[in-house]
């Protein structure tokens, strides 16, 4: 634990001074000052991680009767080797309501439970098929540990590894780890892994500094979303400008 004490902001204050010059380490989060680096983490210090292996039966179910449709091929700029899909829940501060709602007791633990569902979590079904290799890469910021609950986890040689250390998913078993430091993984059987990721806040954060933070990104989210809106006013215009529309003649 660090030596930040209940009511101390000087951390967070770092952390938006941080933002000052040109960096490029600002997407999701970026780096919190100040926080202890776990690779793996002790589930038992995350409250989901009880409520989500309580609720595995009913969880499994409504993911595998998900139709293989309602996938779609992972597009980060991450290297891979063979077949990675995804299922959106929660997505850089918006749910999806749609998938959420094909998913009743996954998304009411979820929302109960802590996960992050702001713009510095990610919160949806990961399905590597077999013969898959995802190239190392890290996450980009450190407020946040990534759960995984295995859903489905073929035997055989499917892991993921964070320098060197490797482990295996389990089903029904949640696995959590600092996405922030490199990692990798795999699927090196001859049928799908399938798990459940959740995002959840770094536990050295008070519940002030999560405060902060969710305010912090409520105004980014919120205004970028107003200016997406705008370009896209914009562009409508630009396409089919009024003057056009309303028949008038340029002089």
């Amino acid at each position: 634990m660090s030596e930040e004490t209940p009511g101390d902001t000087s951390r967070f204050l770092d952390y938006v001074r941080s933002f000052e010059g040109e960096s490029n380490d600002l997407v999701m989060g970026g780096s919190y000052p100040r926080l202890p680096s776990i690779t793996w983490y002790d589930p038992a210090q995350f409250p989901i991680t009880a409520a989500l292996e309580n609720h595995y039966d009913e969880i499994r179910e409504e993911v595998l009767r998900l139709s293989p449709t309602s996938f779609y091929r992972e597009n980060e700029c991450i290297g891979r080797i063979g077949e990675w899909e995804v299922f959106w829940l929660f997505e850089l501060g918006e749910k999806n309501e749609l998938n959420c709602s094909k998913l009743p007791v996954t998304t009411a633990v979820i929302e109960s439970h802590g996960a992050i569902q702001t713009i510095a979590g990610l919160i949806y079904i990961s399905k590597m098929r077999p013969g898959t290799h995802i190239s190392p890469h890290r996450g980009p910021t450190n407020i946040r540990v990534r759960c995984h609950l295995g859903i489905q986890v073929p035997e055989g040689d499917c892991a993921i590894s964070i320098g060197g250390e490797k482990k295996h998913w389990r089903e029904g078993r949640c696995l959590l780890l600092d996405d922030h430091q490199e990692h990798e993984a795999w699927n090196h059987t001859q049928f799908d892994r399938i798990v459940l990721i959740v995002d959840v806040w770094h536990p050295d954060l008070s519940s002030q500094e999560i405060s902060l933070l969710k305010g912090l990104h409520k105004y980014a989210y919120v205004q970028s979303s107003a200016l997406a809106a705008r370009r896209q006013r914009n562009a409508s215009f630009e396409a089919d400008p009024p003057n056009v529309r309303s028949g008038a003649v340029k002089s």
